[in-house]
């Protein structure tokens, strides 16, 4: 997969946005990631070994936001600013975030700004990470 050339760095996302409209888009990522987003943390550290891989393939958390195909450009503009991937189906687009750099982002984007069940798995999002990284 080649990289994303119109994809901002974090440093100039921060850098060309005010502090108001910082708090306003990690609250906004938020909602979107606790009303169509899924936060997978694997339980193992590696998958059950097979004859090709004797070891078990390593395990890696991930970050899927869900957006209808009419919402195409704003999850475009998302992959922009966060990276990741866009997945696209008949009905439906998914972005995908598995990068270790772009995960820390997003955490950082949103963190403190969780009122739901997905709280938990923020917070065993960051554990992974610290543990595993």
């Amino acid at each position: 997969m080649e990289p994303n050339p119109t994809r901002i760095s974090p440093q100039e996302f921060w850098n060309n946005v005010s502090p108001r409209h910082k708090r306003r888009f990690g609250s906004y990522l938020a909602g979107l990631l606790e009303g169509d987003g899924t936060i997978v943390i694997p339980e193992k550290e590696r998958s059950r070994p097979t004859k090709n891989r004797p070891t078990g393939k390593i395990n890696y958390p991930f970050v899927k936001i869900c957006f209808s195909v009419k919402d195409l450009p704003l999850a475009q503009k998302l992959q922009e600013i966060l990276g990741g991937r866009l997945v696209h189906h008949k009905t439906y687009v998914v972005l995908w975030l598995g990068k270790k750099e772009d995960l820390i982002f997003l955490v950082g984007l949103v963190n403190g700004y969780f009122r739901g069940g997905k709280y938990v798995q923020l917070h065993r999002l960051i554990y992974f990470h610290n543990k595993h990284c």
